[in-house]
């Protein structure tokens, strides 16, 4: 890595971008360190997960965003950031991913808290394990629209009534894109 051109694309880089990445990157190194069970641990939910994924590894999480993709492997719901299996998946709405995120930052600071190791490692644990029951208490489909545009799904909205008014209200705001409703 040539540092001083490093620097010079970092400095380019919007300000809210860098942001987001250091977010994404915190929440993620937490997340995929307590991700899976250890050999000498208890597997509570029998999948070898701490933390409810589908794949062979943990895939980053856009947490910054609260854009979350879950899926159904037939044994559990997870998080699935990479569909090499063609399982049923979905974005989770912004209600749904506001209790994921809730978690997720408790968790983090949990974890940052300090004190005697082994029980911040194990409240960290038992906060992430939180997400077990909440994802499995989601559905697979979900009744709403979700907006489209140049970026892919940027809104969802509850009725038609509010999906029509983002899209006029997107496409007022930026008359050179394309936006529009699609169900969920």
């Amino acid at each position: 890595m040539n540092i001083e051109k490093r620097k010079i694309e970092l400095t380019a880089k919007a300000h809210e971008e860098l942001v987001d990445d250091i977010i994404n990157r915190e929440l993620n190194d937490l997340v995929s360190g307590y991700a899976d069970v250890k050999e000498d641990e208890v597997d509570e939910f029998g999948h070898g997960k701490r933390v409810p994924y589908i794949g062979w590894f943990w895939r980053s999480v856009d947490f910054a965003n609260s854009s979350y993709t879950i899926g159904d492997c037939g044994d559990f719901i997870g998080f699935m950031e990479n569909n090499k299996w063609g399982y049923v998946e979905r974005r989770l709405t912004p209600d749904e991913a506001a209790k994921v995120t809730k978690i997720i930052c408790k968790a983090h600071d949990l974890d940052h808290a300090g004190g005697l190791l082994s029980d911040v490692v194990e409240t960290t644990q038992k906060k992430l394990a939180e997400l077990w029951p909440l994802l499995q208490s989601f559905p697979m489909t979900v009744e709403g629209f979700w907006i489209h545009g140049i970026q892919g799904k940027v809104a969802f909205a509850n009725t038609e009534a509010e999906a029509n008014q983002m899209v006029a209200m997107l496409t007022d705001a930026a008359p050179g894109f394309a936006y529009r409703k699609v169900q969920a």
